[in-house]
């Protein structure tokens, strides 16, 4: 469809295709692929772009460290924020309802930004080599392509943890889609020119605290059994519990919170032992006079 020059992003709008090339911004023919427009940025060069369910486009120009927005049917093209130093990434987030930014030539800090007001917040500080992309699972778990490290990370929970390594040794990972129905990443090889399909396996957890001192981490591991690990709470006598969201308690257990207020520990093979069925689940602690739960996504 796009041939000759550099091409960056895409964007697939009511039957037309909007590529991100240089300064330019070009509209071509779904099927035809021929090319119908191009508007003109008055930057050196857009990047990554994105839409929001309002079909509303958001496009990154890193050499400029800009963000705009773009509304395909006015042709507007609006600058949000000049605060970044190099915003190579751009994705929306449904469950948040605002941009993610990756920013950063050699490192990459995330950064979201709302729209409505143009400020963006720092949420993670990390040591990843800058260049890739970023999707997120709609369940609070993110995926974090790097295309100098050939590695994809994960965020579980949130932007804000620290990140894991989810898949290595790959030909320069860079695109990422998040594909719901079949539970896969899609990932642009960038050295070797393919797309490779991996099991979205990640499964984090939703904060819905009501004590923000007190703090859960939850994942399964791929034989089933949950590990979780409690930060903050307080010392003494504390009750895990694990129900279903119309309230069928699943798990249960007491414990006593040494003095390093910090809990750790793993039910196995709760998945298959239970018989889980894929959805939602709220994992919780009672500690004292503090109550914490959280969502968490079965597959």
């Amino acid at each position: 469809i796009a041939s000759g020059g550099y091409k960056e992003g895409i964007l697939v709008k009511d039957g037309f295709i909007w590529v991100t090339s240089g300064p330019m911004l070009n509209k071509y023919d779904l099927e035809s692929g021929v090319i119908l427009e191009g508007i003109r940025s008055e930057t050196q060069l857009l990047s990554s772009i994105t839409s929001d369910p309002d079909g509303v486009a958001y496009i990154t120009a890193p050499l400029d460290g800009k963000v705009f927005s773009f509304n395909p049917d006015t042709k507007e093209l609006n600058l949000i924020s000049s605060n970044f130093d190099f915003p190579f990434a751009v994705r929306y987030d449904d469950l948040e309802g605002e941009l993610i930014v990756l920013d950063g030539e050699e490192t990459v800090t995330i950064k979201t930004l709302n729209t409505e007001t143009g400020e963006a917040q720092i949420q993670n500080v990390t040591q990843i080599a800058a260049g890739g992309d970023i999707v997120p699972d709609g369940k609070g778990n993110y995926y974090l392509s790097s295309t100098p490290d050939n590695r994809i990370y994960t965020f579980l929970s949130g932007l804000d943890g620290i990140p894991n390594i989810f898949a290595e040794d790959l030909q320069g990972p860079w695109g990422l889609l998040y594909d719901a129905l079949n539970l896969e990443i899609v990932v642009v090889m960038n050295t070797d020119n393919s797309l490779e399909r991996i099991p979205a396996t990640a499964t984090g957890i939703r904060d819905i605290t009501v004590d923000s001192e007190l703090s859960i981490t939850a994942t399964f591991d791929q034989g089933g059994a949950l590990n979780l690990r409690f930060k903050n709470c307080n010392q003494g006598k504390s009750k895990v519990f694990f129900v279903s969201l119309n309230g069928h308690t699943i798990r249960e257990q007491d414990f006593e919170v040494g003095p390093d207020r910090n809990l750790e520990l793993s039910w196995p093979n709760l998945k298959n032992g239970c018989n889980l069925a894929r959805g939602i689940y709220i994992i919780g602690i009672s500690s004292g006079d503090k109550l914490t739960s959280r969502k968490i996504f079965v597959q």
